[in-house]
């Protein structure tokens, strides 16, 4: 498919939506969000879920962006120390997903702080 079709995006859906977790899965154009809600002292799902989604991707001939690779923990769980996912990842306190940013905290700032600057450059939202 070429890149920047027009059917390019509801392709990539297409072969994509045989990847199914037991925790939450968020598809959009060529990207794959997994999250999970963890209660605290309780175990983390996300290493197998990883692992599920390294196996898929090697069944569908797929290569794992590494740099784009990202894990965000939010709320008080951040403070507590956590194991390292098998996965090539940098472990972030601020990511920008669809277009909005999320905090480790949950907070406003950094959304309006990279309004504030997109809107001096005037490019807006």
């Amino acid at each position: 498919m070429p890149q920047g079709s027009l059917l390019g995006h509801l392709v990539f859906i297409i072969l994509v939506d045989d990847l199914r977790l037991e925790l939450l899965t968020h598809k959009s154009v060529d990207d794959t969000t997994v999250s999970e809600i963890k209660v605290k002292d309780s175990a983390s799902v996300m290493q197998p879920a990883v692992a599920v989604v390294i196996e898929w991707s090697k069944l569908n001939f797929m290569n794992i962006n590494c740099k784009k690779t990202k894990e965000l923990i939010i709320g008080p769980l951040c403070k507590e120390p956590v194991s390292p996912l098998s996965i090539m990842c940098e472990h972030v306190t601020v990511f920008k997903l669809l277009g909005i940013t999320v905090n480790s905290s949950l907070n406003w700032d950094d959304l309006l702080t990279t309004s504030r600057k997109e809107q001096q450059r005037g490019s807006g939202f």
